[in-house]
C-alpha cells in the first residue's frame, strides 16, 4: 500500500541520512491542490530520490507539475516523474539538462491524460527524442508540445510519426534545433498527414532550424501542400531557416491557396512578408513581381 504523508516524511528523512545530505526545504509550492511548483532551485539526484516517496504520497490530486530550471539530471527527472500520478495533465521540465541518457522518457508511457508537455532547453538530443516520441504514443490527448532548444537533428521523422497520430494537438514548438534534410522531410510529412487525418494544429514554430541546407525544396513542397489542405493552421514561424528564394517561391505558391494563416514569420530567409501579409521571395522583390498573401 502507498505510504501516508507522515510515513513518507520519515522515509525522506531516512533517505537523506543514508545519502548524507541535509533534509532542507525543497521549495515546493502548492498554490492549489491540483498544481505543484518546484522551480528555479537546485535538486540533486540524491535529493530527488529522497523526495520521491513523499511526493508520491502527497500528489495524488496533482494535475499540473512544474520542475522548471532546477538543475535536474536525467536520473533526477526519472525519480520525480515516477512519483507523479497517472492522471497528470501538464508537466514542465524545461531548462534542465536531460542529455545523460533516455531512461526518463519511459516514465511518460503511463501518463495517458497528459495535455501539455514543456521540455524547452533540455538538451535531450536525438536518442532521447526518439525514445520520448515512442513513449508518448499512448498520450492521445496532447494539445501542446515544446521541444525547442534540444539539439534535435536526425529524429524529425520520430516527431512526425508522433504528430501524425495526435488529433488533439494544437501547438508544436521545435524552434532552435538542427532539423534538416531527410529529417525535415519526414517531419513535414507528419505535419501534412496530421492535417489530412483531421488534426487541429494551429501553431507551428520551426524557426532557427536549417531547413534550407539540404532537401529544402522537398520539405517546402510538403509545407505548400499543408498550406493548401489545412483548415486550422493560423500561425507559422520559419524564421532563420536558411531558405533560398526558389524554396520560398514554392511556399508562396502553396500560400496562394491558403485561407487560414494569419501570422507568418520568415525573417532571415530570402523572402519578406509585407505589413499586408504578402510573401515576396527575394527575386520577386528585385523585379517588383506580385507576392502572395498569407490568409488571402
Amino acid at each position: 500500500p502507498p505510504l501516508t504523508v507522515s510515513e513518507s516524511m520519515g522515509s525522506y528523512m531516512s533517505s537523506c541520512k543514508v545519502a548524507r545530505i541535509h533534509p532542507s526545504s525543497t521549495g515546493i509550492v502548492r498554490p492549489e491542490t491540483a498544481k505543484l511548483k518546484l522551480e528555479y532551485g537546485y535538486v540533486s539526484d540524491q535529493q530527488a530520490e529522497a523526495m520521491m516517496h513523499t511526493l508520491r504520497a502527497s500528489s495524488e490530486e496533482v494535475r499540473e507539475a512544474s520542475f522548471r530550471s532546477n538543475g535536474l539530471s536525467s536520473k533526477g527527472a526519472t525519480f520525480l516523474l515516477k512519483a507523479l500520478p497517472k492522471a497528470l495533465e501538464l508537466i514542465d521540465l524545461s531548462q534542465n539538462d536531460l542529455s545523460q541518457g533516455d531512461s526518463w522518457c519511459m516514465s511518460f508511457k503511463r501518463l495517458h491524460s497528459l495535455r501539455v508537455l514543456n521540455l524547452a532547453d533540455c538538451e535531450m538530443g536525438d536518442n532521447a527524442c526518439k525514445s520520448l516520441c515512442e513513449a508518448l504514443g499512448g498520450c492521445i490527448v496532447l494539445r501542446r508540445i515544446d521541444f525547442s532548444g534540444n539539439n534535435i537533428c536526425y529524429t524529425g521523422g520520430a516527431i512526425g510519426t508522433l504528430v501524425r497520430h495526435q488529433k488533439s494537438l494544437t501547438h508544436l514548438d521545435l524552434h532552435w534545433n538542427q532539423i534538416m534534410g531527410e529529417s525535415a522531410k519526414e517531419l513535414t510529412r507528419g505535419l501534412l498527414e496530421n492535417a489530412q487525418a483531421g488534426g487541429v494544429l494551429s501553431h507551428i514554430d520551426l524557426a532557427w532550424n536549417p531547413l534550407g541546407k539540404t532537401c529544402a525544396d522537398e520539405s517546402a513542397g510538403t509545407l505548400a501542400l499543408l498550406f493548401r489542405e489545412t483548415r486550422t493552421l493560423v500561425h507559422l514561424d520559419i524564421s532563420k531557416c536558411e531558405l533560398g528564394a526558389q524554396t520560398c517561391k514554392i511556399l508562396a505558391e502553396g500560400l496562394a491557396e491558403n485561407r487560414t494563416i494569419l501570422g507568418l514569420h520568415v525573417a532571415g530567409n530570402e523572402a519578406t512578408v509585407t505589413h499586408d501579409g504578402f510573401l515576396f521571395p527575394a527575386q520577386a522583390v528585385a523585379t517588383s513581381a506580385p507576392g502572395v498573401a498569407a490568409g488571402a
